[in-house]
């Protein structure tokens, strides 16, 4: 009997992985099953961006590049374009500008150095722009980024929309949330005496998800080092049915190590392999 329920188990594996060329910095989903990334290569000081699909990592483009050699990052995905900013000065976050990327193609449709990224709502794209009579809000087309029309500041502040009057793929990533005591269940799989900080979960009806930081093996304890270790766990039964480490040696914790979309588990391995694993489907042990 003990045999027969061995060969029974099942376990999970990657899906598929896409390997950057650079650190990944900052993966956003969109309404069309992709997945935008921003990468930098810290050495160079050089970021780029890819995007691929969420089912089977296939990519669309890739190391695409758009006038700004480090300075810029993800503003935000609406519909079928991508917003990324720069910054206001180049020591300090305030953000600055507004360029727009096709999704399926990764050209860059245009670019406005003057204006600031408030909102999307449908077919315009709400930012703020500054002039010798002060600050106005102005509402460019999604596509083309002609003016629709400019309103003031104060007046549209007040009944200003959401983040996006659209669906926004973003609010649908579950994140783990940090536990300093999780469950007996989850605990038996840590490493408790090399445990570092809170573990991280994300339960679903049959599983639980999480992430906890060791100490790095023979590392100088002087000198925090740690192992992000990554678990998948089935309820029914107590076991793990997936594990990876996301990374090796790294100088502290890193909080959101992974999320959930949909049915599909997606991390960062060794920081730059996005990695993604179906929940649905197991395979027979190996």
């Amino acid at each position: 009997m003990r045999l027969f329920a061995l060969l029974k188990q099942r376990k999970l594996r990657p899906t598929w992985k896409y390997k950057s060329h650079g650190i990944i910095w900052r993966v956003v989903p969109t309404e069309f099953e992709q997945l935008v990334g921003e990468q930098r290569d810290i050495e160079k000081k050089e970021v780029s961006f890819f995007c691929v699909g969420q089912r089977t990592g296939e990519v669309a483009w890739e190391n695409k590049t758009y006038g700004e050699q480090w300075w810029m990052g993800i503003e935000a995905v609406h519909k079928d374009i991508l917003l990324l900013h720069r910054f206001a000065t180049p020591d300090m976050p305030q953000h600055k500008g507004i360029t727009a990327v096709d999704l399926s193609t990764g050209k860059q449709l245009w670019s406005h150095g003057d204006l600031k990224f408030a909102t999307v709502q449908n077919a315009t794209v709400v930012a703020s722009k500054d002039s010798f009579e002060g600050s106005k809000l102005v509402e460019v087309h999604y596509r083309t980024g002609e003016p629709v029309h400019s309103v003031n500041e104060v007046d549209a502040m007040a009944g200003m929309p959401g983040k996006t009057g659209a669906m926004n793929p973003e609010n649908e990533m579950r994140f783990p949330i940090p536990e300093e005591t999780p469950s007996d269940s989850v605990q038996q799989h840590c490493e408790t005496r090399e445990k570092v900080g809170p573990v991280e979960v994300l339960e679903t009806n049959e599983l639980v998800i999480f992430n906890y930081h060791r100490h790095a093996p023979g590392r100088d304890r002087d000198h925090m080092r740690v192992d992000n270790i990554l678990r998948v766990l089935e309820k029914e039964s107590g076991s793990v049915i997936y594990a990876d480490t996301l990374n090796t040696g790294a100088p502290g914790i890193v909080p959101d190590s992974f999320f959930v979309l949909r049915d599909t588990l997606y991390y960062v391995k060794d920081r730059n392999t996005l990695t993604a694993v179906r929940l649905t489907s197991r395979l027979p042990m190996e």
